[in-house]
């Protein structure tokens, strides 16, 4: 059964998340270079407040959004929709919402820790409420094409157009180097992205969109559901991000934001290991269920340990080399979150086994857990301690939010411990299965 299993999880689970690795890690490649760009042509003060300005818009396009990314997947992947019906009526909300959100923005940036005189000037003051307004259409196309299951199309879209959004910024750069600027092209190249996305959606097919009050009705009571959920998991990431702003500035956010960046990539591979577990998860019973969480925590751990060391002996260099000398203090963060983000991003993976198995509440609780954990540490350690404290407290509280989902699982399934943990084992199987791999390749040849 171990040796099915193991085998299960190397054919179907690495491979089917393959493409999702690939085509993600394009993405994070271009974000990377729009950072480093960003990050050289506008020194850390200004780099700190264009940082600030998308942490406003994402914030308030989460906010502001109830669900529409999930209904909207939701009733088209069920055929519960049309194509002209999900267009019309996605877009009938979206623009409504998008203009709550937008308006919003504009107010609460004080709040945040922008000055009275960056709020004013129209270029910030406008490029905001666009950016927000284009953030919730964004992700209601993301529910579209997914649920019209064409997610090749949007992927392939994103890294395009991710190419696009780097050669901007760097033209701009050798020509003028202006917050201004860079914030207006940010917002021209969502506007953009959108129009983009809506052509492609309808394309070869000519699309008239329809809606009525019945289908708004729906659209919204599917995504209220999911909205307390996506809200609570959202603050559990951004906390952090929003105290160091709070408490430290401008400055040591454009410090701590590209530390956060560096250390969400170790995610990159549990997350899209997480993707396509409920369904794999879904077609088996629960002693199975189990027993193949245990082994997926297991096996993307040894992964994830891997990428930490490597990261951890290559940031400290690769930082200042990339963005500067004067972003040297986004090492030492970086340093405190990799174990943090290694912790959550295995979390992500469990979720789904108490999820296809009729035990939503439990995710919900844990999150809540971490919530409550991160906001007292932050509070408690970002005045003593700056950027490191916020770093430290996120990974106890993300140590705590996996602790106590294992605990659940373990009470629940009844499995040993070191069937979650048990890495030499691990080791021994995936170093069998690379044996067997030669040895068929070998007698291929």
């Amino acid at each position: 059964m171990e040796q099915v299993c193991f085998y299960f999880f190397m054919k179907t689970i690495i491979l089917q998340s393959l493409r999702v690795v690939a085509m993600n890690g394009a993405q994070v490649i271009f974000g990377l270079i729009s950072s480093v760009i960003l990050a050289r042509a506008l020194g850390p003060e200004a780099r700190g407040i264009y940082a600030m300005i998308t942490l406003v818009a994402g914030t308030m396009a989460m906010l502001c959004n109830p669900g529409i990314y999930a209904s909207a997947n939701y009733h088209m992947s069920t055929g519960r929709w049309n194509k002209a019906q999900g267009l019309g009526t996605v877009m009938a909300v979206t623009c409504g919402f998008a203009a709550v959100a937008a308006l919003i923005a504009v107010l609460v940036m004080p709040l945040f820790g922008a000055s009275a005189e960056v709020v004013r000037e129209w270029p910030i003051f406008g490029s905001v409420a666009v950016i927000t307004a284009m953030s919730i259409f964004t992700t209601s196309f993301n529910g579209l094409f997914f649920g019209s299951h064409r997610v090749s199309a949007i992927t392939n879209w994103r890294i395009a157009w991710g190419g696009v959004q780097c050669l901007v910024f760097f033209l701009l750069a050798l020509v003028v180097i202006d917050l201004k600027v860079f914030t207006l092209a940010t917002a021209a190249l969502s506007i953009l992205d959108i129009v983009g996305l809506a052509l492609l959606f309808c394309w070869g097919e000519r699309v008239t969109m329809t809606t009525n009050p019945g289908l708004v009705k729906d659209l919204l009571r599917y995504g209220i559901m999911v909205y307390g959920s996506r809200i609570l998991l959202y603050l559990g990431q951004r906390l952090d991000t929003f105290m160091v702003l709070f408490f430290l500035g401008t400055v040591s956010l454009g410090h701590y934001t590209i530390a956060v960046s560096f250390a969400e990539q170790i995610a990159l591979l549990p997350y899209s290991v997480s993707m396509i577990m409920m369904p794999n998860l879904g077609k088996l019973q629960i002693s199975e269920s189990a027993q193949m969480t245990a082994r997926v925590v297991r096996y993307t751990l040894v992964c994830v340990v891997a990428m930490i060391a490597t990261l951890m002996l290559v940031m400290p260099l690769l930082i200042p080399l990339m963005y500067g000398e004067e972003y040297r203090p986004s090492v030492l963060p970086f340093l405190l979150l990799a174990p943090g983000t290694a912790a959550i991003s295995l979390f992500t993976i469990m979720e789904p086994f108490f999820q296809s198995n009729h035990r939503p509440h439990i995710p919900l609780i844990v999150t809540l857990i971490g919530v409550a954990a991160n906001c007292a540490l932050n509070l408690l350690l970002i005045p003593r301690a700056g950027m490191a404290g916020a770093a430290l407290a996120v990974t106890v509280a993300y140590m705590l939010q996996l602790t106590t989902a294992c605990y659940f699982f373990f009470r629940w399934t009844k499995l040993p411990l070191h069937t979650l943990f048990g890495l030499r084992s691990t080791l021994a199987e995936m170093l069998q299965y690379g044996r067997d791999r030669l040895y068929r390749l070998q007698r291929a040849s």
